[in-house]
């Protein structure tokens, strides 16, 4: 910082290379490097990344940062080509991974743990959040969670009382979406979910007695379109756009999507989801046409 003081160390993944002679590389790391609760830090700190030669050091740029996903985008320029991870596919719940992160000395730490059948739904606007069994090192906020085959499935969070994990094709999604638009786009339904698969048993129990099998149960209404077709705390969407048995990152992908329809014509400004709406209170099933804005700038989402 300008007061000499060092922010709180993260772990990057090298996300992108050019396909020039150029050896610049693109790095995706924690938003908390250079936000704090979403609004960019200013004066911006002097960001530099350091290699796990740990003797390599290199200036860095912020290009992009992303508070809902809470990412950043650095751009540095190493004098040799940086090598990219394997990536996978998204961490599955129950899967057994281990995070990779550095330390203040840039030595690996490494922590074996398990995708937690677990949903947050106090994170509120983070519903794609999926959650580790194990603690992450400090600076690990970042880090890569990899799989058996060494391919990496998402990036690690130091949040709250669980260490979240932020899946990896979300991640690439909204990287290719800002190197070809320079903006990461996506739809704000104006709800927060949980599915209804990862409910605690008794409420499994009492959702099955009305036939629900699928789908995503509100646990708050925070837009004002949601508020006025009379979406509630409580009610269960089976379906959105015909999708119900998805995860919550894979819905997120699934909404993510629609971004690039927004950013490639810029006559959209607004889009409509059919939703599959049950009001347990008075056993109604009802269908809403949820017209959704799309939120592309970054300090805003």
């Amino acid at each position: 910082m300008h007061d000499g003081q060092r922010l709180p160390p993260c772990t990057g993944i090298v996300i992108k290379t050019p396909d020039s002679s150029v050896h610049d590389a693109i790095i995706v790391t924690c938003s908390r490097v250079v936000s704090e609760t979403g609004e960019k830090l200013h004066p911006l700190p002097k960001l530099t990344v350091c290699l796990a030669d740990k003797e390599t050091i290199l200036d860095a740029e912020l290009i992009h940062y992303n508070y809902h996903y809470d990412i950043a985008l650095l751009r540095v320029s190493p004098c040799f080509p940086l090598e990219i991870p394997s990536f996978g596919q998204g961490p599955e719940y129950g899967q057994e991974v281990f995070v990779l992160a550095r330390d203040e000395e840039v030595s690996l730490r490494v922590r074996r743990g398990e995708i937690q059948w677990l949903e947050e739904s106090d994170i509120i606007r983070r519903d794609y959040y999926m959650f580790l069994s194990c603690e992450i090192p400090e600076g690990g906020s970042g880090g890569m969670a990899i799989d058996h085959n060494g391919k990496v499935r998402g990036m690690s969070f130091h949040c709250g009382p669980d260490s979240a994990v932020l899946s990896i094709s979300t991640i690439v999604t909204c990287v290719d979406m800002f190197m070809q638009f320079s903006r990461i786009a996506r739809p704000i339904l104006g709800f927060g979910i949980r599915t209804v698969a990862l409910l605690d048993v008794e409420l499994q129990e009492e959702i099955t007695n009305f036939g629900i099998k699928n789908g995503f149960i509100v646990g708050m209404v925070y837009g004002s379109d949601a508020e006025n077709h009379g979406i509630e705390r409580g009610n269960v969407i089976t379906s959105i756009n015909g999708q119900s048995a998805l995860t919550l990152p894979q819905l997120e992908d699934f909404l993510l999507s629609f971004g690039w329809e927004y950013l490639q014509d810029n006559s959209i400004s607004m889009k409509h989801f059919k939703l599959e709406v049950c009001d347990l209170k008075i056993r109604r099933t009802r269908e809403i046409n949820l017209p959704a804005r799309f939120c592309d700038a970054a300090e805003e989402c």
